[in-house]
């Protein structure tokens, strides 16, 4: 992890980003609200022509709404049952660069399912829960 303090607009924070989209590496921004944290980011990874897929942690997030999750749904007048992908996956199949915000608020056991997601030589992600 790279890590940027409070002043995220720097000139010297801001090449920290460039250079964690570049070399695909997660970058941990802490700072007070309000300072600009989401918008520098977003406006980057517009500059590097990539889409960015927030995702806001609170008490009440799960590893379904991340992950996704098995639901019923009708096909062909049938009840069945699916995967359906989470947020979490849309974004990385779309290869869209992800910002966590209020990571502080998710429950710990959606911070241990995100963990091997941030190894930086992780090549495979297997969703918990799942084969």
């Amino acid at each position: 992890f790279a890590w940027i303090g409070c002043r995220p607009a720097s000139a010297k924070n801001i090449a920290r980003i460039f250079v964690s989209g570049a070399a695909k590496a997660p970058l941990l921004m802490q700072g007070p609200p309000g300072i600009g944290k989401t918008a520098i980011v977003v406006a980057v990874a517009a500059v590097l022509g990539a889409k960015v897929e927030r995702i806001n942690f609170s008490a009440n997030t799960s590893t379904d709404q991340l992950f996704g999750s098995i639901v019923p749904c009708i096909v062909d007048g049938k009840r069945v049952f699916r995967w359906q992908d989470g947020k979490l996956l849309v974004a990385l199949r779309e290869r869209r660069w992800l910002l966590f915000d209020e990571v502080n608020l998710a429950p710990p056991e959606v911070l241990e399912a995100l963990v091997p997601l941030l190894h930086r030589g992780a090549e495979k992600f297997l969703v918990p829960g799942t084969d």
